[in-house]
């Protein structure tokens, strides 16, 4: 049955890299890392880490949950290059997740069927944003904003009552009528809501076709004439 996979988490969209595994929606294992610049060096080691500590292999794994993005576009590079590779080598199907999905579906666990708007950090002054309704669904965005736009966005979106905000960017924020959660399941991608969101689809994604979700667009360096 779909809730008794054995599901391999990577992501390294943010400046927390996971490597987990879950199965029948438990942390079995899981390992991080926060240093963003040195991400793709510790991929293997992590996943080694992961396994070792689960007692599992990965002919044992039934899905993989690849982060997505938005994030930071070598990050989101890294993680879903090596995520793909595992799949491709060892013929894993996989999901990929976007993480604001993944912060608002952790937390719903904690306020219930509400709106929910995700936020994180998108650096250069601006925050990857998403609305989500009570059910999962997503309502605006993703989009980047700069940080003083955040507070009229939601106010579009949602004109009345106090909003359920997630990501721990919004600390950073002057936001109103705001109610502001702040737990590590949320304030980045969780290892737990990600196995989730790739359980709850019926079937794998085409690894060769599931491409990065920057959002924004990269920044282009002319060379020198």
């Amino acid at each position: 049955m779909a809730e008794n996979l054995s599901v391999l988490v990577v992501d390294t969209a943010t400046r927390r890299a996971i490597v987990a595994l879950v199965r029948g929606g438990i942390v079995v294992a899981e390992a991080f890392h926060e240093q963003p610049t040195t991400h793709a060096e510790r991929l293997v080691a992590m996943t080694t880490e992961v396994l070792e500590r689960s007692g599992a292999g990965l002919e044992s794994i039934d899905r993989l949950a690849i982060g997505m993005g938005p994030g930071s576009f070598t990050g989101v590079r890294v993680g879903m290059g090596f995520a793909k590779g595992l799949g491709f080598a060892r013929g894993i199907g996989g999901v990929g997740v976007m993480s604001l999905e993944a912060m608002a579906y952790a937390a719903r666990r904690i306020v219930g069927a509400r709106r929910v708007f995700s936020l994180l950090d998108a650096k250069k002054g601006e925050v990857f944003v998403a609305s989500f309704d009570g059910q999962g669904r997503r309502g605006l965005g993703p989009e980047h904003l700069a940080r003083d736009r955040v507070q009229r966005w939601m106010d579009t979106v949602e004109p009345w009552g106090k909003r359920v905000v997630v990501g721990e960017v919004a600390e950073e924020l002057d936001l109103r009528n705001v109610e502001l959660i702040r737990d590590r399941s949320c304030d980045l991608p969780g290892a737990e809501a990600m196995a989730a969101l790739a359980v709850a689809r019926a079937a794998s994604d085409d690894l060769a076709l599931l491409e990065p979700l920057y959002v924004r667009p990269p920044d282009i360096t002319q060379p020198a004439g």
